[in-house]
């Protein structure tokens, strides 16, 4: 039955709401402090940025890694970004300018900021990641022989997959089709950046994001949220999701991040209601996307 307490509580709900800058007026998206299987925190904000504006006007130094990641908002025109950022990092206070889609990986300990958002053209979306530091390169470290620290931003991979569409008229299925989806991604350890992966979609029409029976090694986040950069509140699709062994049914139709924590059984998403464009990102708590352990492999 959709919403069983035993798998409900891995669907966080009520993730939006006003944004803690008052420079952005749009509804943003928030997820606290959230522990993973390995111990880590987690935590997110996903915010639209519509006009210029001045974001941490002195650096600052934390204790965790940080990412941030520019998206452009057209679900039909994912690469249309227009807009120009300038972020300094490190001690030298190293300027660099971004004029199109990028991750940028902050290790615990890089001085960063000023992030100055210089034009804008239209909105775009700014999502902040920040998670226990991963061992290995922290803060000035990662500066290069020439002071710079260009090598921790990074353009995201843009990918096609394979995903089924199938339209009914009620009940009744009467067209299946295969149709190639856009992804834009970023893997930390073609970089040497971080510890995470992820991926993000436009999903414009209904889909089947067919999956068997699977389980990930380590934790997984998967953020569901309205395509309008105004009004990332508005969620008009209704999705069906199966959760552990048993496949318990769950249903997503809000703004939800789904926690799938490591080992947690899972399977295809049925996005058969899709009303309005949303977009979702996929984060995965590992350096790189490995082969999930499937139910027919334990056997």
């Amino acid at each position: 039955m959709a919403g069983h307490a035993k798998y409900s509580r891995y669907l966080l709900k009520n993730i939006t709401g006003k944004s803690d800058h008052p420079e952005i007026t749009a509804p943003a998206v928030h997820l606290g402090t959230t522990k993973c299987a390995d111990g880590r925190d987690f935590s997110l904000n996903l915010s639209t940025i519509e006009r210029p504006f001045l974001l941490g006007g002195k650096p600052e130094v934390s204790e965790l890694d940080r990412f941030f990641v520019f998206i452009a908002t057209d679900p039909y025109k994912p690469e249309l970004f227009q807009a120009e950022l300038d972020l300094s990092l490190g001690k030298e206070q190293e300027k660099y300018v971004i004029r199109e889609p990028r991750v940028v990986y902050i290790p615990a300990g890089l001085p960063h900021f000023p992030l100055t958002f210089k034009k804008v053209d239209s909105p775009f979306f700014m999502l902040e990641v920040s998670m226990t530091a991963s061992p290995g390169k922290a803060g000035e470290s990662w500066a290069s022989d020439d002071g710079k620290y260009a090598k921790l931003i990074t353009a995201p991979r843009v990918t096609f997959n394979t995903m089924v569409i199938k339209t009914y008229i009620g009940d009744k299925l009467i067209r299946e089709q295969k149709k190639p989806m856009k992804d834009w991604n970023y893997t930390a350890k073609d970089v040497g950046a971080g510890s995470l992966t992820m991926y993000w979609y436009n999903i414009t029409e209904p889909m089947d994001m067919y999956e068997p029976p699977h389980a990930h090694d380590h934790d997984m986040f998967a953020v569901h949220f309205g395509s309008n950069p105004l009004h990332m509140d508005e969620f008009d699709a209704k999705l069906h999701c199966w959760f552990g062994e048993e496949a318990e049914e769950n249903i997503i139709d809000s703004p939800t991040v789904a926690h799938i924590a490591a080992g947690l059984v899972h399977r295809h998403v049925d996005m058969r209601i899709i009303k309005k464009p949303f977009m979702l990102i996929n984060i995965f708590m590992n350096p790189e996307y490995r082969k999930a352990r499937t139910l027919q492999e334990e056997e």
